[in-house]
């Protein structure tokens, strides 16, 4: 069984970076773009990743997710990025079975979303998945 979590950040944006996840999975509101990162974990990562996350917000939008190899700048070695609003649930179900991910941050610049995000992950097959962590730099609530 899939174990979910919900991690706040808050006050210690670095510790998104300090620990070890198979993969982090990065989603952003629809109305983001072309808007600058507004969360301190999501700029704290962004910032370890040289830009990373600003750049592919501020590039032509792409319809399918974006990993994107860390380089060993951060503990966890891929990151994937969800296109603007459209978290496609049935494909990050399969990209995690597929590159066998036990362990995944979902990491989001809102804490409104999180309760949606865990409805959602609530209904996919675990696969190989042990354990979702929702992460955000707000007050998270009870999972």
């Amino acid at each position: 069984m899939m174990q979910i979590d919900k991690v706040s950040f808050a006050g210690n944006p670095g510790r998104v970076v300090d620990e070890s996840y198979d993969c982090i999975w990065v989603t952003f509101p629809k109305s983001k773009a072309p808007i600058p990162l507004a969360s301190p974990v999501v700029q704290c990562l962004d910032w370890k990743l040289g830009g990373l996350l600003s750049r592919f917000l501020f590039e032509p939008s792409t319809s399918k997710t974006t990993f994107v190899p860390t380089m060993n700048r951060v503990l966890t070695t891929l990151v994937a990025l969800e296109p603007l609003g459209k978290m496609d649930w049935h494909g990050f179900a399969s990209n995690c079975a597929g590159m066998g991910f036990r362990n995944v941050l979902v990491l989001t610049e809102g804490e409104e979303a999180l309760s949606e995000l865990e409805k959602e992950i609530r209904k996919l097959p675990s696969g190989s998945l042990e354990r979702v962590v929702l992460g955000t730099d707000g007050p998270v609530g009870r999972s």
